[in-house]
């Protein structure tokens, strides 16, 4: 599975370069690198009634095209990777004091322009 999509982003963008569409904003193929993060904090609360303070941080590293199909349509492809980090600010009253989680992201998606 992963190298049919790591195929289609290397193969899908050399089709697109043949073709050029005056009225699609996304004129041409283009690549993208983006990456992005949160960190947030709160409270955790058991139902048993114990609480502790708690930080998260959230990134994402994400490779991503636009492929103009048409001069109205565009499609949009993304892959990458993602990770999470949870820490217990407090004594580990209710779980373990650090949680570390990562996967992959893809998105698909289209983009439809309306012109005269």
């Amino acid at each position: 599975m992963k190298k049919m999509l790591l195929a289609t982003f290397l193969l899908l963008p050399q089709y697109a370069l043949a073709r050029e569409y005056p009225l699609n904003p996304d004129r041409f193929p283009s690549i993208g690198l983006t990456y992005s993060g949160t960190s947030q904090e709160g409270d955790f609360v058991s139902a048993g009634g114990g609480s502790q303070d708690i930080e998260e941080r959230y990134g994402e590293l994400v490779f991503d095209t636009r492929l103009p199909l048409s001069n109205s349509f565009t499609l949009n492809l993304a892959i990458g990777a993602v990770a999470t980090v949870t820490e217990g600010k407090d004594s580990p009253t209710i779980f373990a004091d650090e949680t570390d989680t990562s996967g992959a992201l893809l998105r698909i998606g289209a983009r439809y322009y309306f012109n005269k």
